[in-house]
């Protein structure tokens, strides 16, 4: 099901639930306090946020590859090792790194929009 529209485009309650739960792993993990209604807010936000940026990045040919992603998954584990990134992944948010990957993708996609973004406006 659906739980928001972004110019035509659904947003899946699967999407929500997987966002909902990887950030509630982090809160509770990391002992952190939240209401529910601001979290359950702060991610419908994030993921309307993250729909926008992939309509913009496919109106403007703004792709990221699978090798770009591998690359800074790679990275990552050379600064600070498999096994810390594992146990950060999993401690922390619950996540593999499978799960992991498409966050990557996404964060690479939005210094890209950024980037395309400068560059426009100069």
């Amino acid at each position: 099901y659906p739980v928001a529209m972004v110019n035509w485009s659904p947003i899946w309650y699967s999407d929500y639930n997987f966002t909902r739960n990887y950030t509630e792993h982090f809160y509770q993990a990391s002992k952190q306090s939240y209401s529910q209604p601001d979290l359950n807010n702060q991610i419908l936000n994030q993921l309307i946020e993250q729909k926008i940026a992939d309509q913009h990045a496919e109106e403007n040919h703004i792709t990221v590859s699978d090798d770009e992603v591998n690359q800074a998954y790679q990275q990552l584990i050379k600064k600070n090792g498999q096994d810390e990134v594992n146990k950060v992944l999993s401690d922390l948010y619950g996540l593999t790194q499978d799960q992991f990957k498409p966050l990557i993708y996404q964060q690479l996609l939005k210094q890209k929009l950024q980037t395309d973004l400068k560059n426009k406006q100069l």
